[in-house]
């Protein structure tokens, strides 16, 4: 559950990155990890008609962004199922090392001679007749009916691919099948020996109000604010919240507040709260990284800036850091 959360806390990241053409993130990644992952879901969402097949010999590391690369392996083991969907077939996927030279017939143009892992993903399905092979990468180009594709699938691929350095080839035959080949460079990271983790902050019956318009949310870090040695305040309304704190402004040690909320914005509800009682240190939690102006942050006096999805260590860390920063003024 928690593996599963965390992928689509990354996969609402990576949409809000493509809607505001920002950056991604590369970092080590086993590849073949990411396919067995991939080849888990698509399992469950594929007729049992498609057999799938695998071949993974390799555990080499690429550098990439985890999110694009299973997005990459999706794409196109999706297209390929939907090349067999009449008739049923076999899907076969491979990854292997392979070690290209200049003189080396399966080096890519565009590729530098060196190691590479190679992701094959082969379809016993229909084929590409030779006349569109060359427009399958074209954005918006699809074979299929209008309300089936929007023919950005493979050229959200090859974009992907390039940025990583690789490339991708094809080979096709009308009514016998279609085999795409991915090459990325071999990554070789400093592997560090795993340490163990590290013990959660705990805090010391500190008093907490913690403001939030969406109840789940609520019970979910009362719990977590709980185990973690601390009072709870809870409150599901801003204005609510602040009524509170003017009555009860000497009994608390730390404010959480949501940021979107109805009537009052948590920024707001923060700047309220430390009018009143400027020492109190304040953590601003939120879900959209576009809502954070760090000089406006500062302005107000917010302590820090808590990003949803959060786990009991972030949250515990970000505590102990606001307290001891607001003790130390």
């Amino acid at each position: 559950v928690l593996h599963g959360s965390g992928r689509a806390k990354d996969l609402v990241s990576q949409i809000l990155t493509f809607s505001h053409q920002s950056g991604y993130e590369k970092q080590p990644l086993k590849l073949r990890l990411i396919v067995i992952e991939a080849l888990t879901l698509l399992r469950a969402s594929i007729p049992a008609f498609i057999d799938i097949k695998k071949k993974l010999h390799s555990n080499g590391y690429i550098l990439a962004d985890h999110t694009q690369i299973h997005q990459v392996i999706m794409n196109l083991c999706t297209n390929a199922w939907h090349a067999m969907q009449k008739e049923g077939g076999t899907l076969s996927v491979e990854l292997k090392d392979m070690k290209l030279s200049s003189a080396n017939v399966f080096l890519p143009a565009d590729l530098t001679p060196g190691q590479y892992l190679v992701l094959s993903i082969k379809d016993t399905g229909c084929g590409i007749r030779a006349d569109l092979v060359e427009k399958i990468f074209d954005p918006y180009f699809t074979t299929k009916a209008k309300d089936k594709g929007t023919g950005l699938g493979l050229s959200v691929v090859l974009g992907i691919v390039s940025k990583c350095d690789g490339a991708i080839t094809i080979d096709t035959q009308e009514g016998k099948g279609t085999a795409f080949h991915v090459f990325f460079p071999e990554f070789f990271p400093h592997i560090e020996q795993e340490t163990a983790l590290e013990p959660l902050i705990l805090g010391n019956n500190e008093h907490i109000l913690f403001v939030d318009d969406e109840t789940f949310q609520i019970e979910m870090t009362q719990d977590l604010l709980e185990q973690l040695g601390y009072q709870v305040t809870t409150c599901p309304e801003s204005l609510r919240a602040l009524e509170l704190f003017i009555e009860k402004k000497d009994e608390f040690d730390l404010v959480i507040t949501d940021m979107v909320m109805p009537i009052m914005t948590g920024k707001t509800l923060a700047s309220k709260i430390l009018d009143i009682r400027p020492d109190i240190p304040v953590i601003l939690s939120t879900g959209y990284s576009d809502d954070i102006d760090n000089k406006d942050l500062q302005r107000i006096g917010i302590a820090q800036c808590l990003m949803k999805p959060f786990g009991m260590a972030d949250l515990g860390k970000a505590i102990h850091s606001a307290i001891h920063s607001a003790l130390q003024k």
